[in-house]
């Protein structure tokens, strides 16, 4: 072999082996965490409880009243002095890109601002952009990509590091923390005291797998696990409360509807993709949307199939619903639809700005002094952007500089955002 030809496989190979050993030493260079070498035990002898304490307060906890966050997407628009955006303040660094998957979305009451991020820490920050507490999860490698749930006096989240926090609101304090598997990815719903989150356990030779749990939200005891889903589970869970029945996607390409008395299945809804999005309920159905490129309208009590259409691209993102128009705003990964509830028809639909933009994220409702509705959305690869509700025009938009997964939040004329990568906490003023 000449040494031409030697140098020629030697520097190829050096590249290799700085990138690895770049990746081995820096998690943050990292997409995706590695898996365990086996897998969990199936319920009901998992999972493991770790950390437990009694919290104290009765078991009546609800969530905050105007709580803007995933579990929850049909609420009426949120009030607003305009449409125009308008940059209020930026906290750096925010969520560091160690992993290519959504972020969490803040959390938002009159307390402040709740927020964890992909480096494993979870943070308090008041109105003008303060921290005011840090908690750190002790896995930095497996970040905070589920979306709090809160009550009065605590704050819920689950990590990649497969635990369930509970913190206080006004200190940061641990109460308890639960293993619940090996990675929670979907957010935490919270209804009459219990939480309920989707979790994910994996294995070798792509056997991963998940199911759903029902936690106590006072003390963390669990109350019911679910069989398992065939696949690992990014949506969260949604609560027909007047079936009694419990919504939930899986990336089995299954829908799932569960006993929330007792976690048994009730129905199972087959579909062409993975669901990902969380199940957006409105009298007695719930709208979801696939990765099989189809929007389904099904009735919650019995899986029945109402009505499917079919969008442009695959859909990642929650349902958000307008009650009093019968209008549902739903973001594809190409394509903004306003959506008729009663009939699944098209309205109207906008493009991103270009073919290579991908949206993950559902818009937001508002609503100006005069009555008119816009949405706040993703509109490209880097901006954010608000919309006319009725038409889809656009109408302001802000460049953050990097991809937005995380659900833009309106609190008090305000929008929130947890920008991906290390652009930050955005807070946005919304103008006339």
């Amino acid at each position: 072999m000449t040494a031409a030809k030697r140098m020629q496989i030697f520097f190829p190979m050096l590249a290799v082996a700085v990138v690895g050993l770049s990746l081995i030493a820096n998690p943050k260079m990292r997409l995706f965490s590695r898996a365990p070498d086996s897998r969990f035990q199936p319920p009901p002898r998992y999972p493991t409880v770790l950390g437990a304490a009694p919290m104290a307060g009765d078991d009546g906890r609800v969530a905050a009243s105007h709580l803007f966050s995933r579990p929850d997407h049909v609420l009426p628009p949120a009030p607003v002095a305009g449409f125009k955006l308008k940059t209020s303040w930026v906290l750096k660094p925010f969520n560091l890109g160690i992993h290519n998957a959504s972020k969490a979305s803040p959390v938002i009451d009159d307390t402040g601002i709740y927020a964890g991020t992909d480096a494993g820490w979870f943070f308090k920050v008041d109105f003008e952009g303060r921290k005011i507490w840090s908690f750190f999860t002790g896995d930095s490698d497996r970040g905070i990509h589920s979306t709090a749930a809160v009550d009065q006096d605590f704050v819920y989240f689950g990590s990649y590091n497969g635990f369930l926090y509970c913190l206080r609101k006004d200190t940061g304090d641990l109460v308890y923390a639960k293993k619940m598997g090996d990675s929670i990815g979907a957010s935490v719903m919270i209804a009459d005291g219990f939480l309920y989150l989707g979790i994910e356990t994996h294995g070798p030779n792509e056997t991963d797998d998940g199911f759903a749990a029902k936690v106590r939200a006072r003390d963390g005891e669990v109350v019911w696990l679910s069989e398992w889903l065939g696949a690992n589970t990014h949506s969260t869970p949604a609560l027909d409360a007047a079936s009694g029945t419990v919504i939930l996607g899986a990336n089995s390409d299954r829908l799932l509807g569960l006993d929330a008395a007792t976690g048994a299945v009730k129905w199972t809804l087959s579909v062409g993709g993975d669901i990902k999005g969380t199940p957006a309920i409105v009298d007695g159905v719930a709208y979801i949307g696939s990765w099989d490129r189809h929007f389904y309208a099904v009735k919650a009590a019995s899986g029945e199939v109402v009505y499917k259409k079919e969008l442009k691209s695959r859909i990642m993102s929650t349902l958000v619903v307008d009650q009093s128009e019968g209008v549902g705003y739903l973001v594809a990964e190409f394509e903004t639809s306003a959506i008729r509830l009663k009939d699944g028809e098209t309205l109207w639909a906008f493009q991103l700005a270009r073919e290579l933009d991908i949206a993950r994220s559902s818009p937001v409702l508002m609503q100006d002094p005069a009555g008119r509705k816009g949405l706040v959305l993703i509109c490209s690869f880097w901006e954010i952007c608000t919309a006319d509700a009725k038409t889809g025009q656009v109408i302001s938009k802000i460049n953050t500089g990097v991809f937005n997964s995380s659900v833009p939040v309106i609190y008090k004329g305000r929008a929130y955002l947890a920008a991906d990568s290390e652009q930050g906490l955005w807070s946005l003023d919304l103008t006339p």
